[in-house]
C-alpha cells in the first residue's frame, strides 16, 4: 500500500479566542467553514463542554450539539474536573491516502486540529484533542504522563446533546446476553422521537441517527478502536436528547472481564465523532471512519485480495458438513470467476470427504476458501446442541429413517436444546442399543445445532498461533471467525490479536457475531468484512420477511455508514427450514451493491444461481467489490434508498423501496463524467419476483427515470462508451 503523505500547518497560540471571568472559549472551523466547534472551560469547577454548529445550504447558522459533556474518570482521579487549561496547538490537516477497499479508495483526511492542554489539580497532563471536518466533528483524549503501572477509566462523561425531543431517531437497542449475541443483529428503532429512552436497561448501541426539527443531521459513532480501551454504546435515559457514552455491560462474557477499560501510561482514547449535515447524503458519502483511523500496520499487503464467495450454508445449513455441496460451490466460484468460497460451520466433521481434500480440490479449480471458526474461549458458549424438530424429523424420514425408530423420539421433539454432553445419552436411552447402533449417529448429525464448531482455536496466543501456523500450511486463504459475544477490552485484544497473527500468515478474515466496524479495516486490511447486521440469514426466522424490506432501506444510512456490511445478499430461493422472501427480485439483486463489503458473499444456492438468465449470470460475474466513490441520490431511512458506487469508468446505481407502493426515481446522473454512456438496466419483471433487461444509450446528463414496484427495486450499469480514435 502507498505510504500516506501529511502536511502541517502548525500554530502555537498562547491565549484563547474568548475570555470571561467564568469560563474560557476556543473556536475550531472546519476547512470549508461548514462547521464551526466551540470548546469551553468553565474556570470555577474546570470542567470542560463544547457545543458545535452547521451552516446548512441556505446560509444560515444552526446549533446541531448544545452543552455537550467531556472528560473521564479513572480509578485514581476524576479528570472531568479540576482541570486548569495550559496551552493550546492548532494544526491542519490535509492527508492523501490509500486503503484496500471501502468506500473510496483514495481518498483525502482533511480537517482542522486543536490540542488543548488542561493540567489536572494531581499535576497530571490529558489533552483534549478535537478535529472539525467539512462534514463534522471528533474528539478524543490524550494522558501524556509515563507510567508503567495500568490505570482504570471507571466512567468517560462524553455526549452528543441534541437538544431536542421533537425530532425523529433511528437506533439499534444493546443487546443481551444470549449464546450468540452480542452481535448487532437487532432491528434498528425507526422515527422515534430523539430522547426516547431505550426499552432495555443496557441502552442503545452505536451508530446512532437523528433528524433534528430544523432540518439538521446528526451522526454518532466512534474509530480508531484498538486494544487500550472498550467499544462503547450509549445510557438507556437521554433527557432533552443528550446521549452519553456508556462502557459495556458486567453480563457480557458471562460476567468475565471488567467493563472498563485499563492501561498503562501514555494512553489515548478512540476517536468519538459526529457527521452533521442538512444533507442526508452526506452521511452515506462520509468516509470520515477512515480518516479517523490508523493508517495500516503490514508492510507488505499485496497478498490481501478482495472478491466474491460462494456460500452454501444459506440455502441449506447442513451443507457445510458434506463434501458433495460444498465442492459444488467451489465448482460456482470457479464457473463465474469468483476468488473464494465459504466452508460454515462444522467443517470438522464433515461427510463424503474431509477439508483437507475440499482445499485441494478447491486450488484445482483455481478457488480459494475461507473456513468458519467458533471464536470462544471463554467469550461464549455456543457449543453443540441436539434440537429434534420437525423440520429435522422431516429430513430423516426423507433420508429413509424407519418411522418406527423415529416415533421413539417423539418425547423430545421439538424441546429445545439438549447441550452436547447431554447428545448421545439422550438419543440412546430412547433408541435402545440396537437402533442407536444402526441410526443413531445419522440422528445425532441431523439434528445438532448449527454454528457450533470447531472452536478454542483463536482465544490464547499458543492455540491461535498454531492454528494460523497450520491454516497457512494447508494453503487456506480466510477464516470466518463467529460469536465474539461483547464489546469489552479483553475481546477487543482478542479481534486485533487475531487480525495481527492472521496477517503473518497472510490470512484474510471474516467477522460474524461481532462489533461493528471501528476503523479497523484501514488499520488491519486482511478483515474484508464484518457482519454486526440483521442480514439474510434471518430468513430463517418467521419474523424476517416482512422486517427485511424495511431495514434494508435504514442499512446504507447507519450501519453501512461505518464500515463493510457482510449482509450475504442475492437470496432468491427460500432456505431449508426458512420462510419465503416479499421483496422483489430486482430488489435482492441490488443488495449486492447497495452495502460495501471487501468480501461479498452470494448467499444462493449454486444450482438457483446457474438457473438465473445469462444477463444476471453476467452481473454477477462481472460485478466489482473495489469501489472509488459513492454518491447518494435519493432517499430516506425506512422509505426508500438510491445510491452510485464507482468503479473506474462505470457506475452501479442502485435502488431499494421498502414500501408496498411503487415508487418512480427520476434523477439527473450530475456524478458521470461528460460523455456518453451504455445504460444496461436490471428491474423487475412483469411477474412478481422475475427480472426484466433492458439496455439504451445514454449522455451524462440526460434525466434517468426509473420505476420500482411495491417492495422492488432495480440495478443500472452506466458504462462509458469509449470515443473512437
Amino acid at each position: 500500500m502507498k505510504q500516506s503523505m501529511r502536511y502541517f500547518l502548525i500554530l502555537f497560540v498562547l491565549s484563547c479566542v474568548s475570555c470571561s471571568s467564568s469560563k474560557d472559549e476556543w473556536q475550531l472551523a472546519s476547512p470549508n467553514g461548514k462547521i464551526d466547534v466551540t470548546i469551553a472551560w468553565y474556570k470555577t469547577d474546570g470542567s470542560i463542554f463544547y457545543v458545535a454548529d452547521v451552516h446548512h445550504e441556505d446560509g444560515k447558522r444552526v446549533r446541531a450539539l448544545d452543552k455537550s459533556g467531556l472528560g473521564l474518570k479513572r480509578d485514581d482521579h476524576d479528570f472531568s474536573r479540576g482541570l486548569q487549561f495550559r496551552s493550546l496547538k492548532r494544526e491542519e490537516i490535509y492527508e492523501p491516502y490509500t486503503t484496500i477497499s471501502g468506500k473510496r479508495i483514495n481518498d483525502i483526511n482533511h480537517c482542522n486540529e486543536i490540542t488543548l492542554s488542561f493540567e489536572h489539580e494531581s499535576g497530571e497532563m490529558l489533552d483534549v484533542i478535537f478535529r472539525a471536518y467539512d462534514e463534522g466533528l471528533a474528539f478524543r483524549y490524550h494522558f501524556l504522563a509515563k507510567d508503567t503501572v495500568p490505570r482504570m477509566v471507571i466512567d468517560e462523561l462524553s455526549s452528543f446533546n441534541l437538544n431536542s425531543t421533537g425530532g425523529k431517531a433511528w437506533m439499534q437497542t444493546y443487546d443481551t446476553i444470549r449464546h450468540w449475541s452480542l452481535g448487532y443483529e437487532i432491528p434498528y428503532h425507526r422515527e422515534i422521537p430523539i430522547g426516547t429512552s431505550a426499552p432495555v436497561s443496557y441502552g442503545w448501541a452505536l451508530p446512532l441517527l437523528f433528524e433534528k426539527e430544523d432540518g439538521t443531521w446528526v451522526f454518532v459513532s466512534e474509530a480508531d478502536l484498538d486494544e487500550h480501551y472498550a467499544g462503547m454504546h450509549v445510557r438507556q435515559h437521554a433527557p432533552s436528547g443528550n446521549y452519553m457514552l456508556e462502557f459495556p455491560e458486567e453480563y457480557e462474557c458471562y460476567g468475565l472481564f471488567s467493563r472498563f477499560p485499563s492501561s498503562t501510561l501514555p494512553w489515548k482514547t478512540p476517536w468519538r465523532f459526529a457527521i452533521i449535515t442538512d444533507r442526508l447524503g452526506d452521511i452515506i458519502e462520509s468516509n470520515i471512519v477512515d480518516h479517523l483511523s490508523r493508517h495500516t500496520e503490514f508492510e507488505n499487503t499485496d497478498w490481501i485480495k478482495p472478491g466474491i464467495s460462494s456460500w452454501s450454508w444459506w440455502h441449506d445449513p447442513a451443507s457445510s458438513s458434506n463434501y458433495i455441496p460444498l465442492a459444488d460451490h467451489v465448482d460456482l466460484s470457479a464457473e463465474m470467476g469468483w476468488k473464494y468460497s465459504l466452508v460454515d460451520a462444522d467443517w470438522d466433521i464433515m461427510r463424503n470427504g474431509d477439508i483437507d481434500q475440499l482445499i485441494d480440490y478447491a486450488h484445482e479449480q483455481g478457488v480459494e476458501l475461507f473456513i468458519w471458526y467458533n471464536s470462544g474461549g471463554p467469550n461464549n458458549r455456543v457449543k453443540w446442541y441436539f434440537n429434534l424438530s420437525d423440520e429435522v424429523v422431516a429430513n430423516l424420514r426423507s433420508e429413509g429413517v424407519p418411522q418406527n425408530v423415529i416415533s421413539k423420539l417423539r418425547p423430545i421433539y421439538n424441546k429445545g436444546f439438549f447441550p452436547e454432553e447431554e447428545y448421545y445419552e439422550v438419543v440412546h436411552s430412547h433408541l435402545g442399543d440396537d437402533d442407536f447402533g444402526r441410526w443413531g449417529e445419522q440422528i445425532i448429525l441431523a439434528a445438532r445445532n448449527r454454528n457450533a464448531r470447531p472452536r478454542d482455536r483463536f482465544y490464547e496466543e499458543e492455540a491461535r498461533v498454531k492454528e494460523f501456523q497450520l491454516l497457512r500450511e494447508r494453503g487456506v486463504r480466510g477464516i470466518k471467525l463467529d460469536f465474539f459475544a461483547s464489546d469489552k477490552q479483553e475481546i477487543i485484544k482478542m479481534y486485533i490479536n487475531i487480525f495481527r497473527e492472521a496477517a503473518k500468515n497472510e490470512i484474510l478474515i471474516n467477522t460474524h457475531g461481532s462489533t461493528i466496524p471501528r476503523g479497523w479495516t484501514k488499520t488491519f486490511p486482511n478483515l474484508l468484512t464484518m457482519e454486526a447486521v440483521m442480514g439474510a440469514e434471518f430468513y430463517g426466522t418467521p419474523e424476517w420477511p416482512e422486517l427485511a424490506p424495511i431495514q434494508n432501506t435504514i442499512y446504507p444510512f447507519i450501519r453501512d455508514v461505518v464500515g463493510p456490511t457482510d449482509y450475504t445478499p442475492f437470496t432468491l430461493s427460500t432456505r431449508r427450514g426458512g420462510f419465503p422472501r416479499i421483496t422483489s427480485n430486482a430488489h435482492e439483486l441490488a443488495l449486492v451493491v447497495h452495502y460495501e463489503t471487501g468480501l461479498l458473499h452470494i448467499a444462493e444456492w449454486a444450482d438457483y444461481v446457474r438457473q438465473q438468465p445469462d444477463f444476471i449470470i453476467q452481473f454477477l460475474q462481472d460485478v466489482p467489490v473495489v469501489w472509488d466513490d459513492i454518491k447518494f441520490i435519493s432517499g430516506y431511512p425506512g422509505d426508500y434508498s438510491a445510491l452510485a458506487r464507482q468503479s473506474g469508468d462505470t457506475w452501479y446505481v442502485s435502488g431499494i423501496n421498502g414500501k408496498k407502493e411503487s415508487r418512480t426515481l427520476s434523477f439527473i446522473p450530475d456524478f458521470l463524467q461528460p460523455g456518453e454512456y451504455k445504460a444496461r438496466y436490471y428491474l423487475d419483471g412483469e411477474e412478481f419476483q422475475t427480472f426484466r433487461f433492458e439496455t439504451n444509450t445514454i449522455m451524462h446528463d440526460n434525466k434517468i427515470t426509473v420505476d420500482m414496484i411495491p417492495l422492488g427495486g432495480f440495478v443500472l450499469v452506466l458504462e462509458k462508451v469509449k470515443s473512437k480514435k
